[in-house]
């Protein structure tokens, strides 16, 4: 009687550890599962997240960007900009675009950071020499603009820059042009239209 009780015990010892045995193999598969699953929706969502992450500009702002950046903050209309010019400068260790333009008499300037499109400087004058109602005798602006431009072909009114002066008792019309690469310096006598200097070279 002992006996039949003692191997029944076993019986059922062995029976329990194959059952033991059992669940932790179901749950080690449900375990590794959910780590495979865990992964896989990781990596699915860092492929999203990288998908939807805003691609930063590794060139920068353009020449374009720039002029309407230095215009924007002037608040002008850009219809009314009668002088445009941009170059590249290194200022303290950053590049930089240099804005020049002119609005009627005021002339503005400006330093856009290349990488970033911020306003570094800027500066505004008011030049007192490009009055609408020129003296007795001189050609006005737009006449002597309309000389220097029919000379280089190609050129536009946006691409030069014009202050009328008075040398010596003589009235005289400063200009700098930059168009198809290259800087032009020249003077017209403002009485009588003619060129009396001109310079051309080539842009920095």
């Amino acid at each position: 009687m002992k006996k039949r009780v003692w191997m029944a015990g076993m019986v059922a010892a062995v029976v329990l550890t194959a059952a033991g045995c059992g669940n932790a193999a179901d749950s080690g598969d449900r375990s590794a599962q959910n780590v495979v699953d865990t992964k896989e929706t990781a990596g699915e969502n860092s492929t999203q997240m990288e998908a939807d992450a805003p691609k930063a500009s590794v060139q920068g702002v353009s020449e374009e960007e720039a002029k309407e950046i230095a215009i924007k903050d002037a608040q002008v209309d850009p219809a009314e900009v009668t002088f445009m010019h941009v170059n590249k400068d290194n200022e303290d260790g950053k590049m930089v675009y240099q804005v020049e333009f002119m609005v009627g008499n005021h002339e503005y300037d400006y330093d856009v950071e290349i990488a970033t499109g911020r306003i570094l400087e800027s500066d505004f004058d008011f030049d007192l020499n490009q009055e609408e109602d020129v003296p007795a005798g001189v050609i006005n602006k737009e006449e002597a603009a309309k000389i220097i431009l029919d000379r280089v072909e190609g050129s536009s009114r946006e691409d030069l820059k014009l202050e009328l002066d008075q040398d010596d008792g003589q009235w005289i019309y400063e200009g700098e042009l930059y168009t198809n690469g290259y800087e032009y310096e020249m003077e017209v006598n403002g009485e009588t239209g003619e060129i009396i200097e001109w310079k051309k070279e080539a842009e920095d």
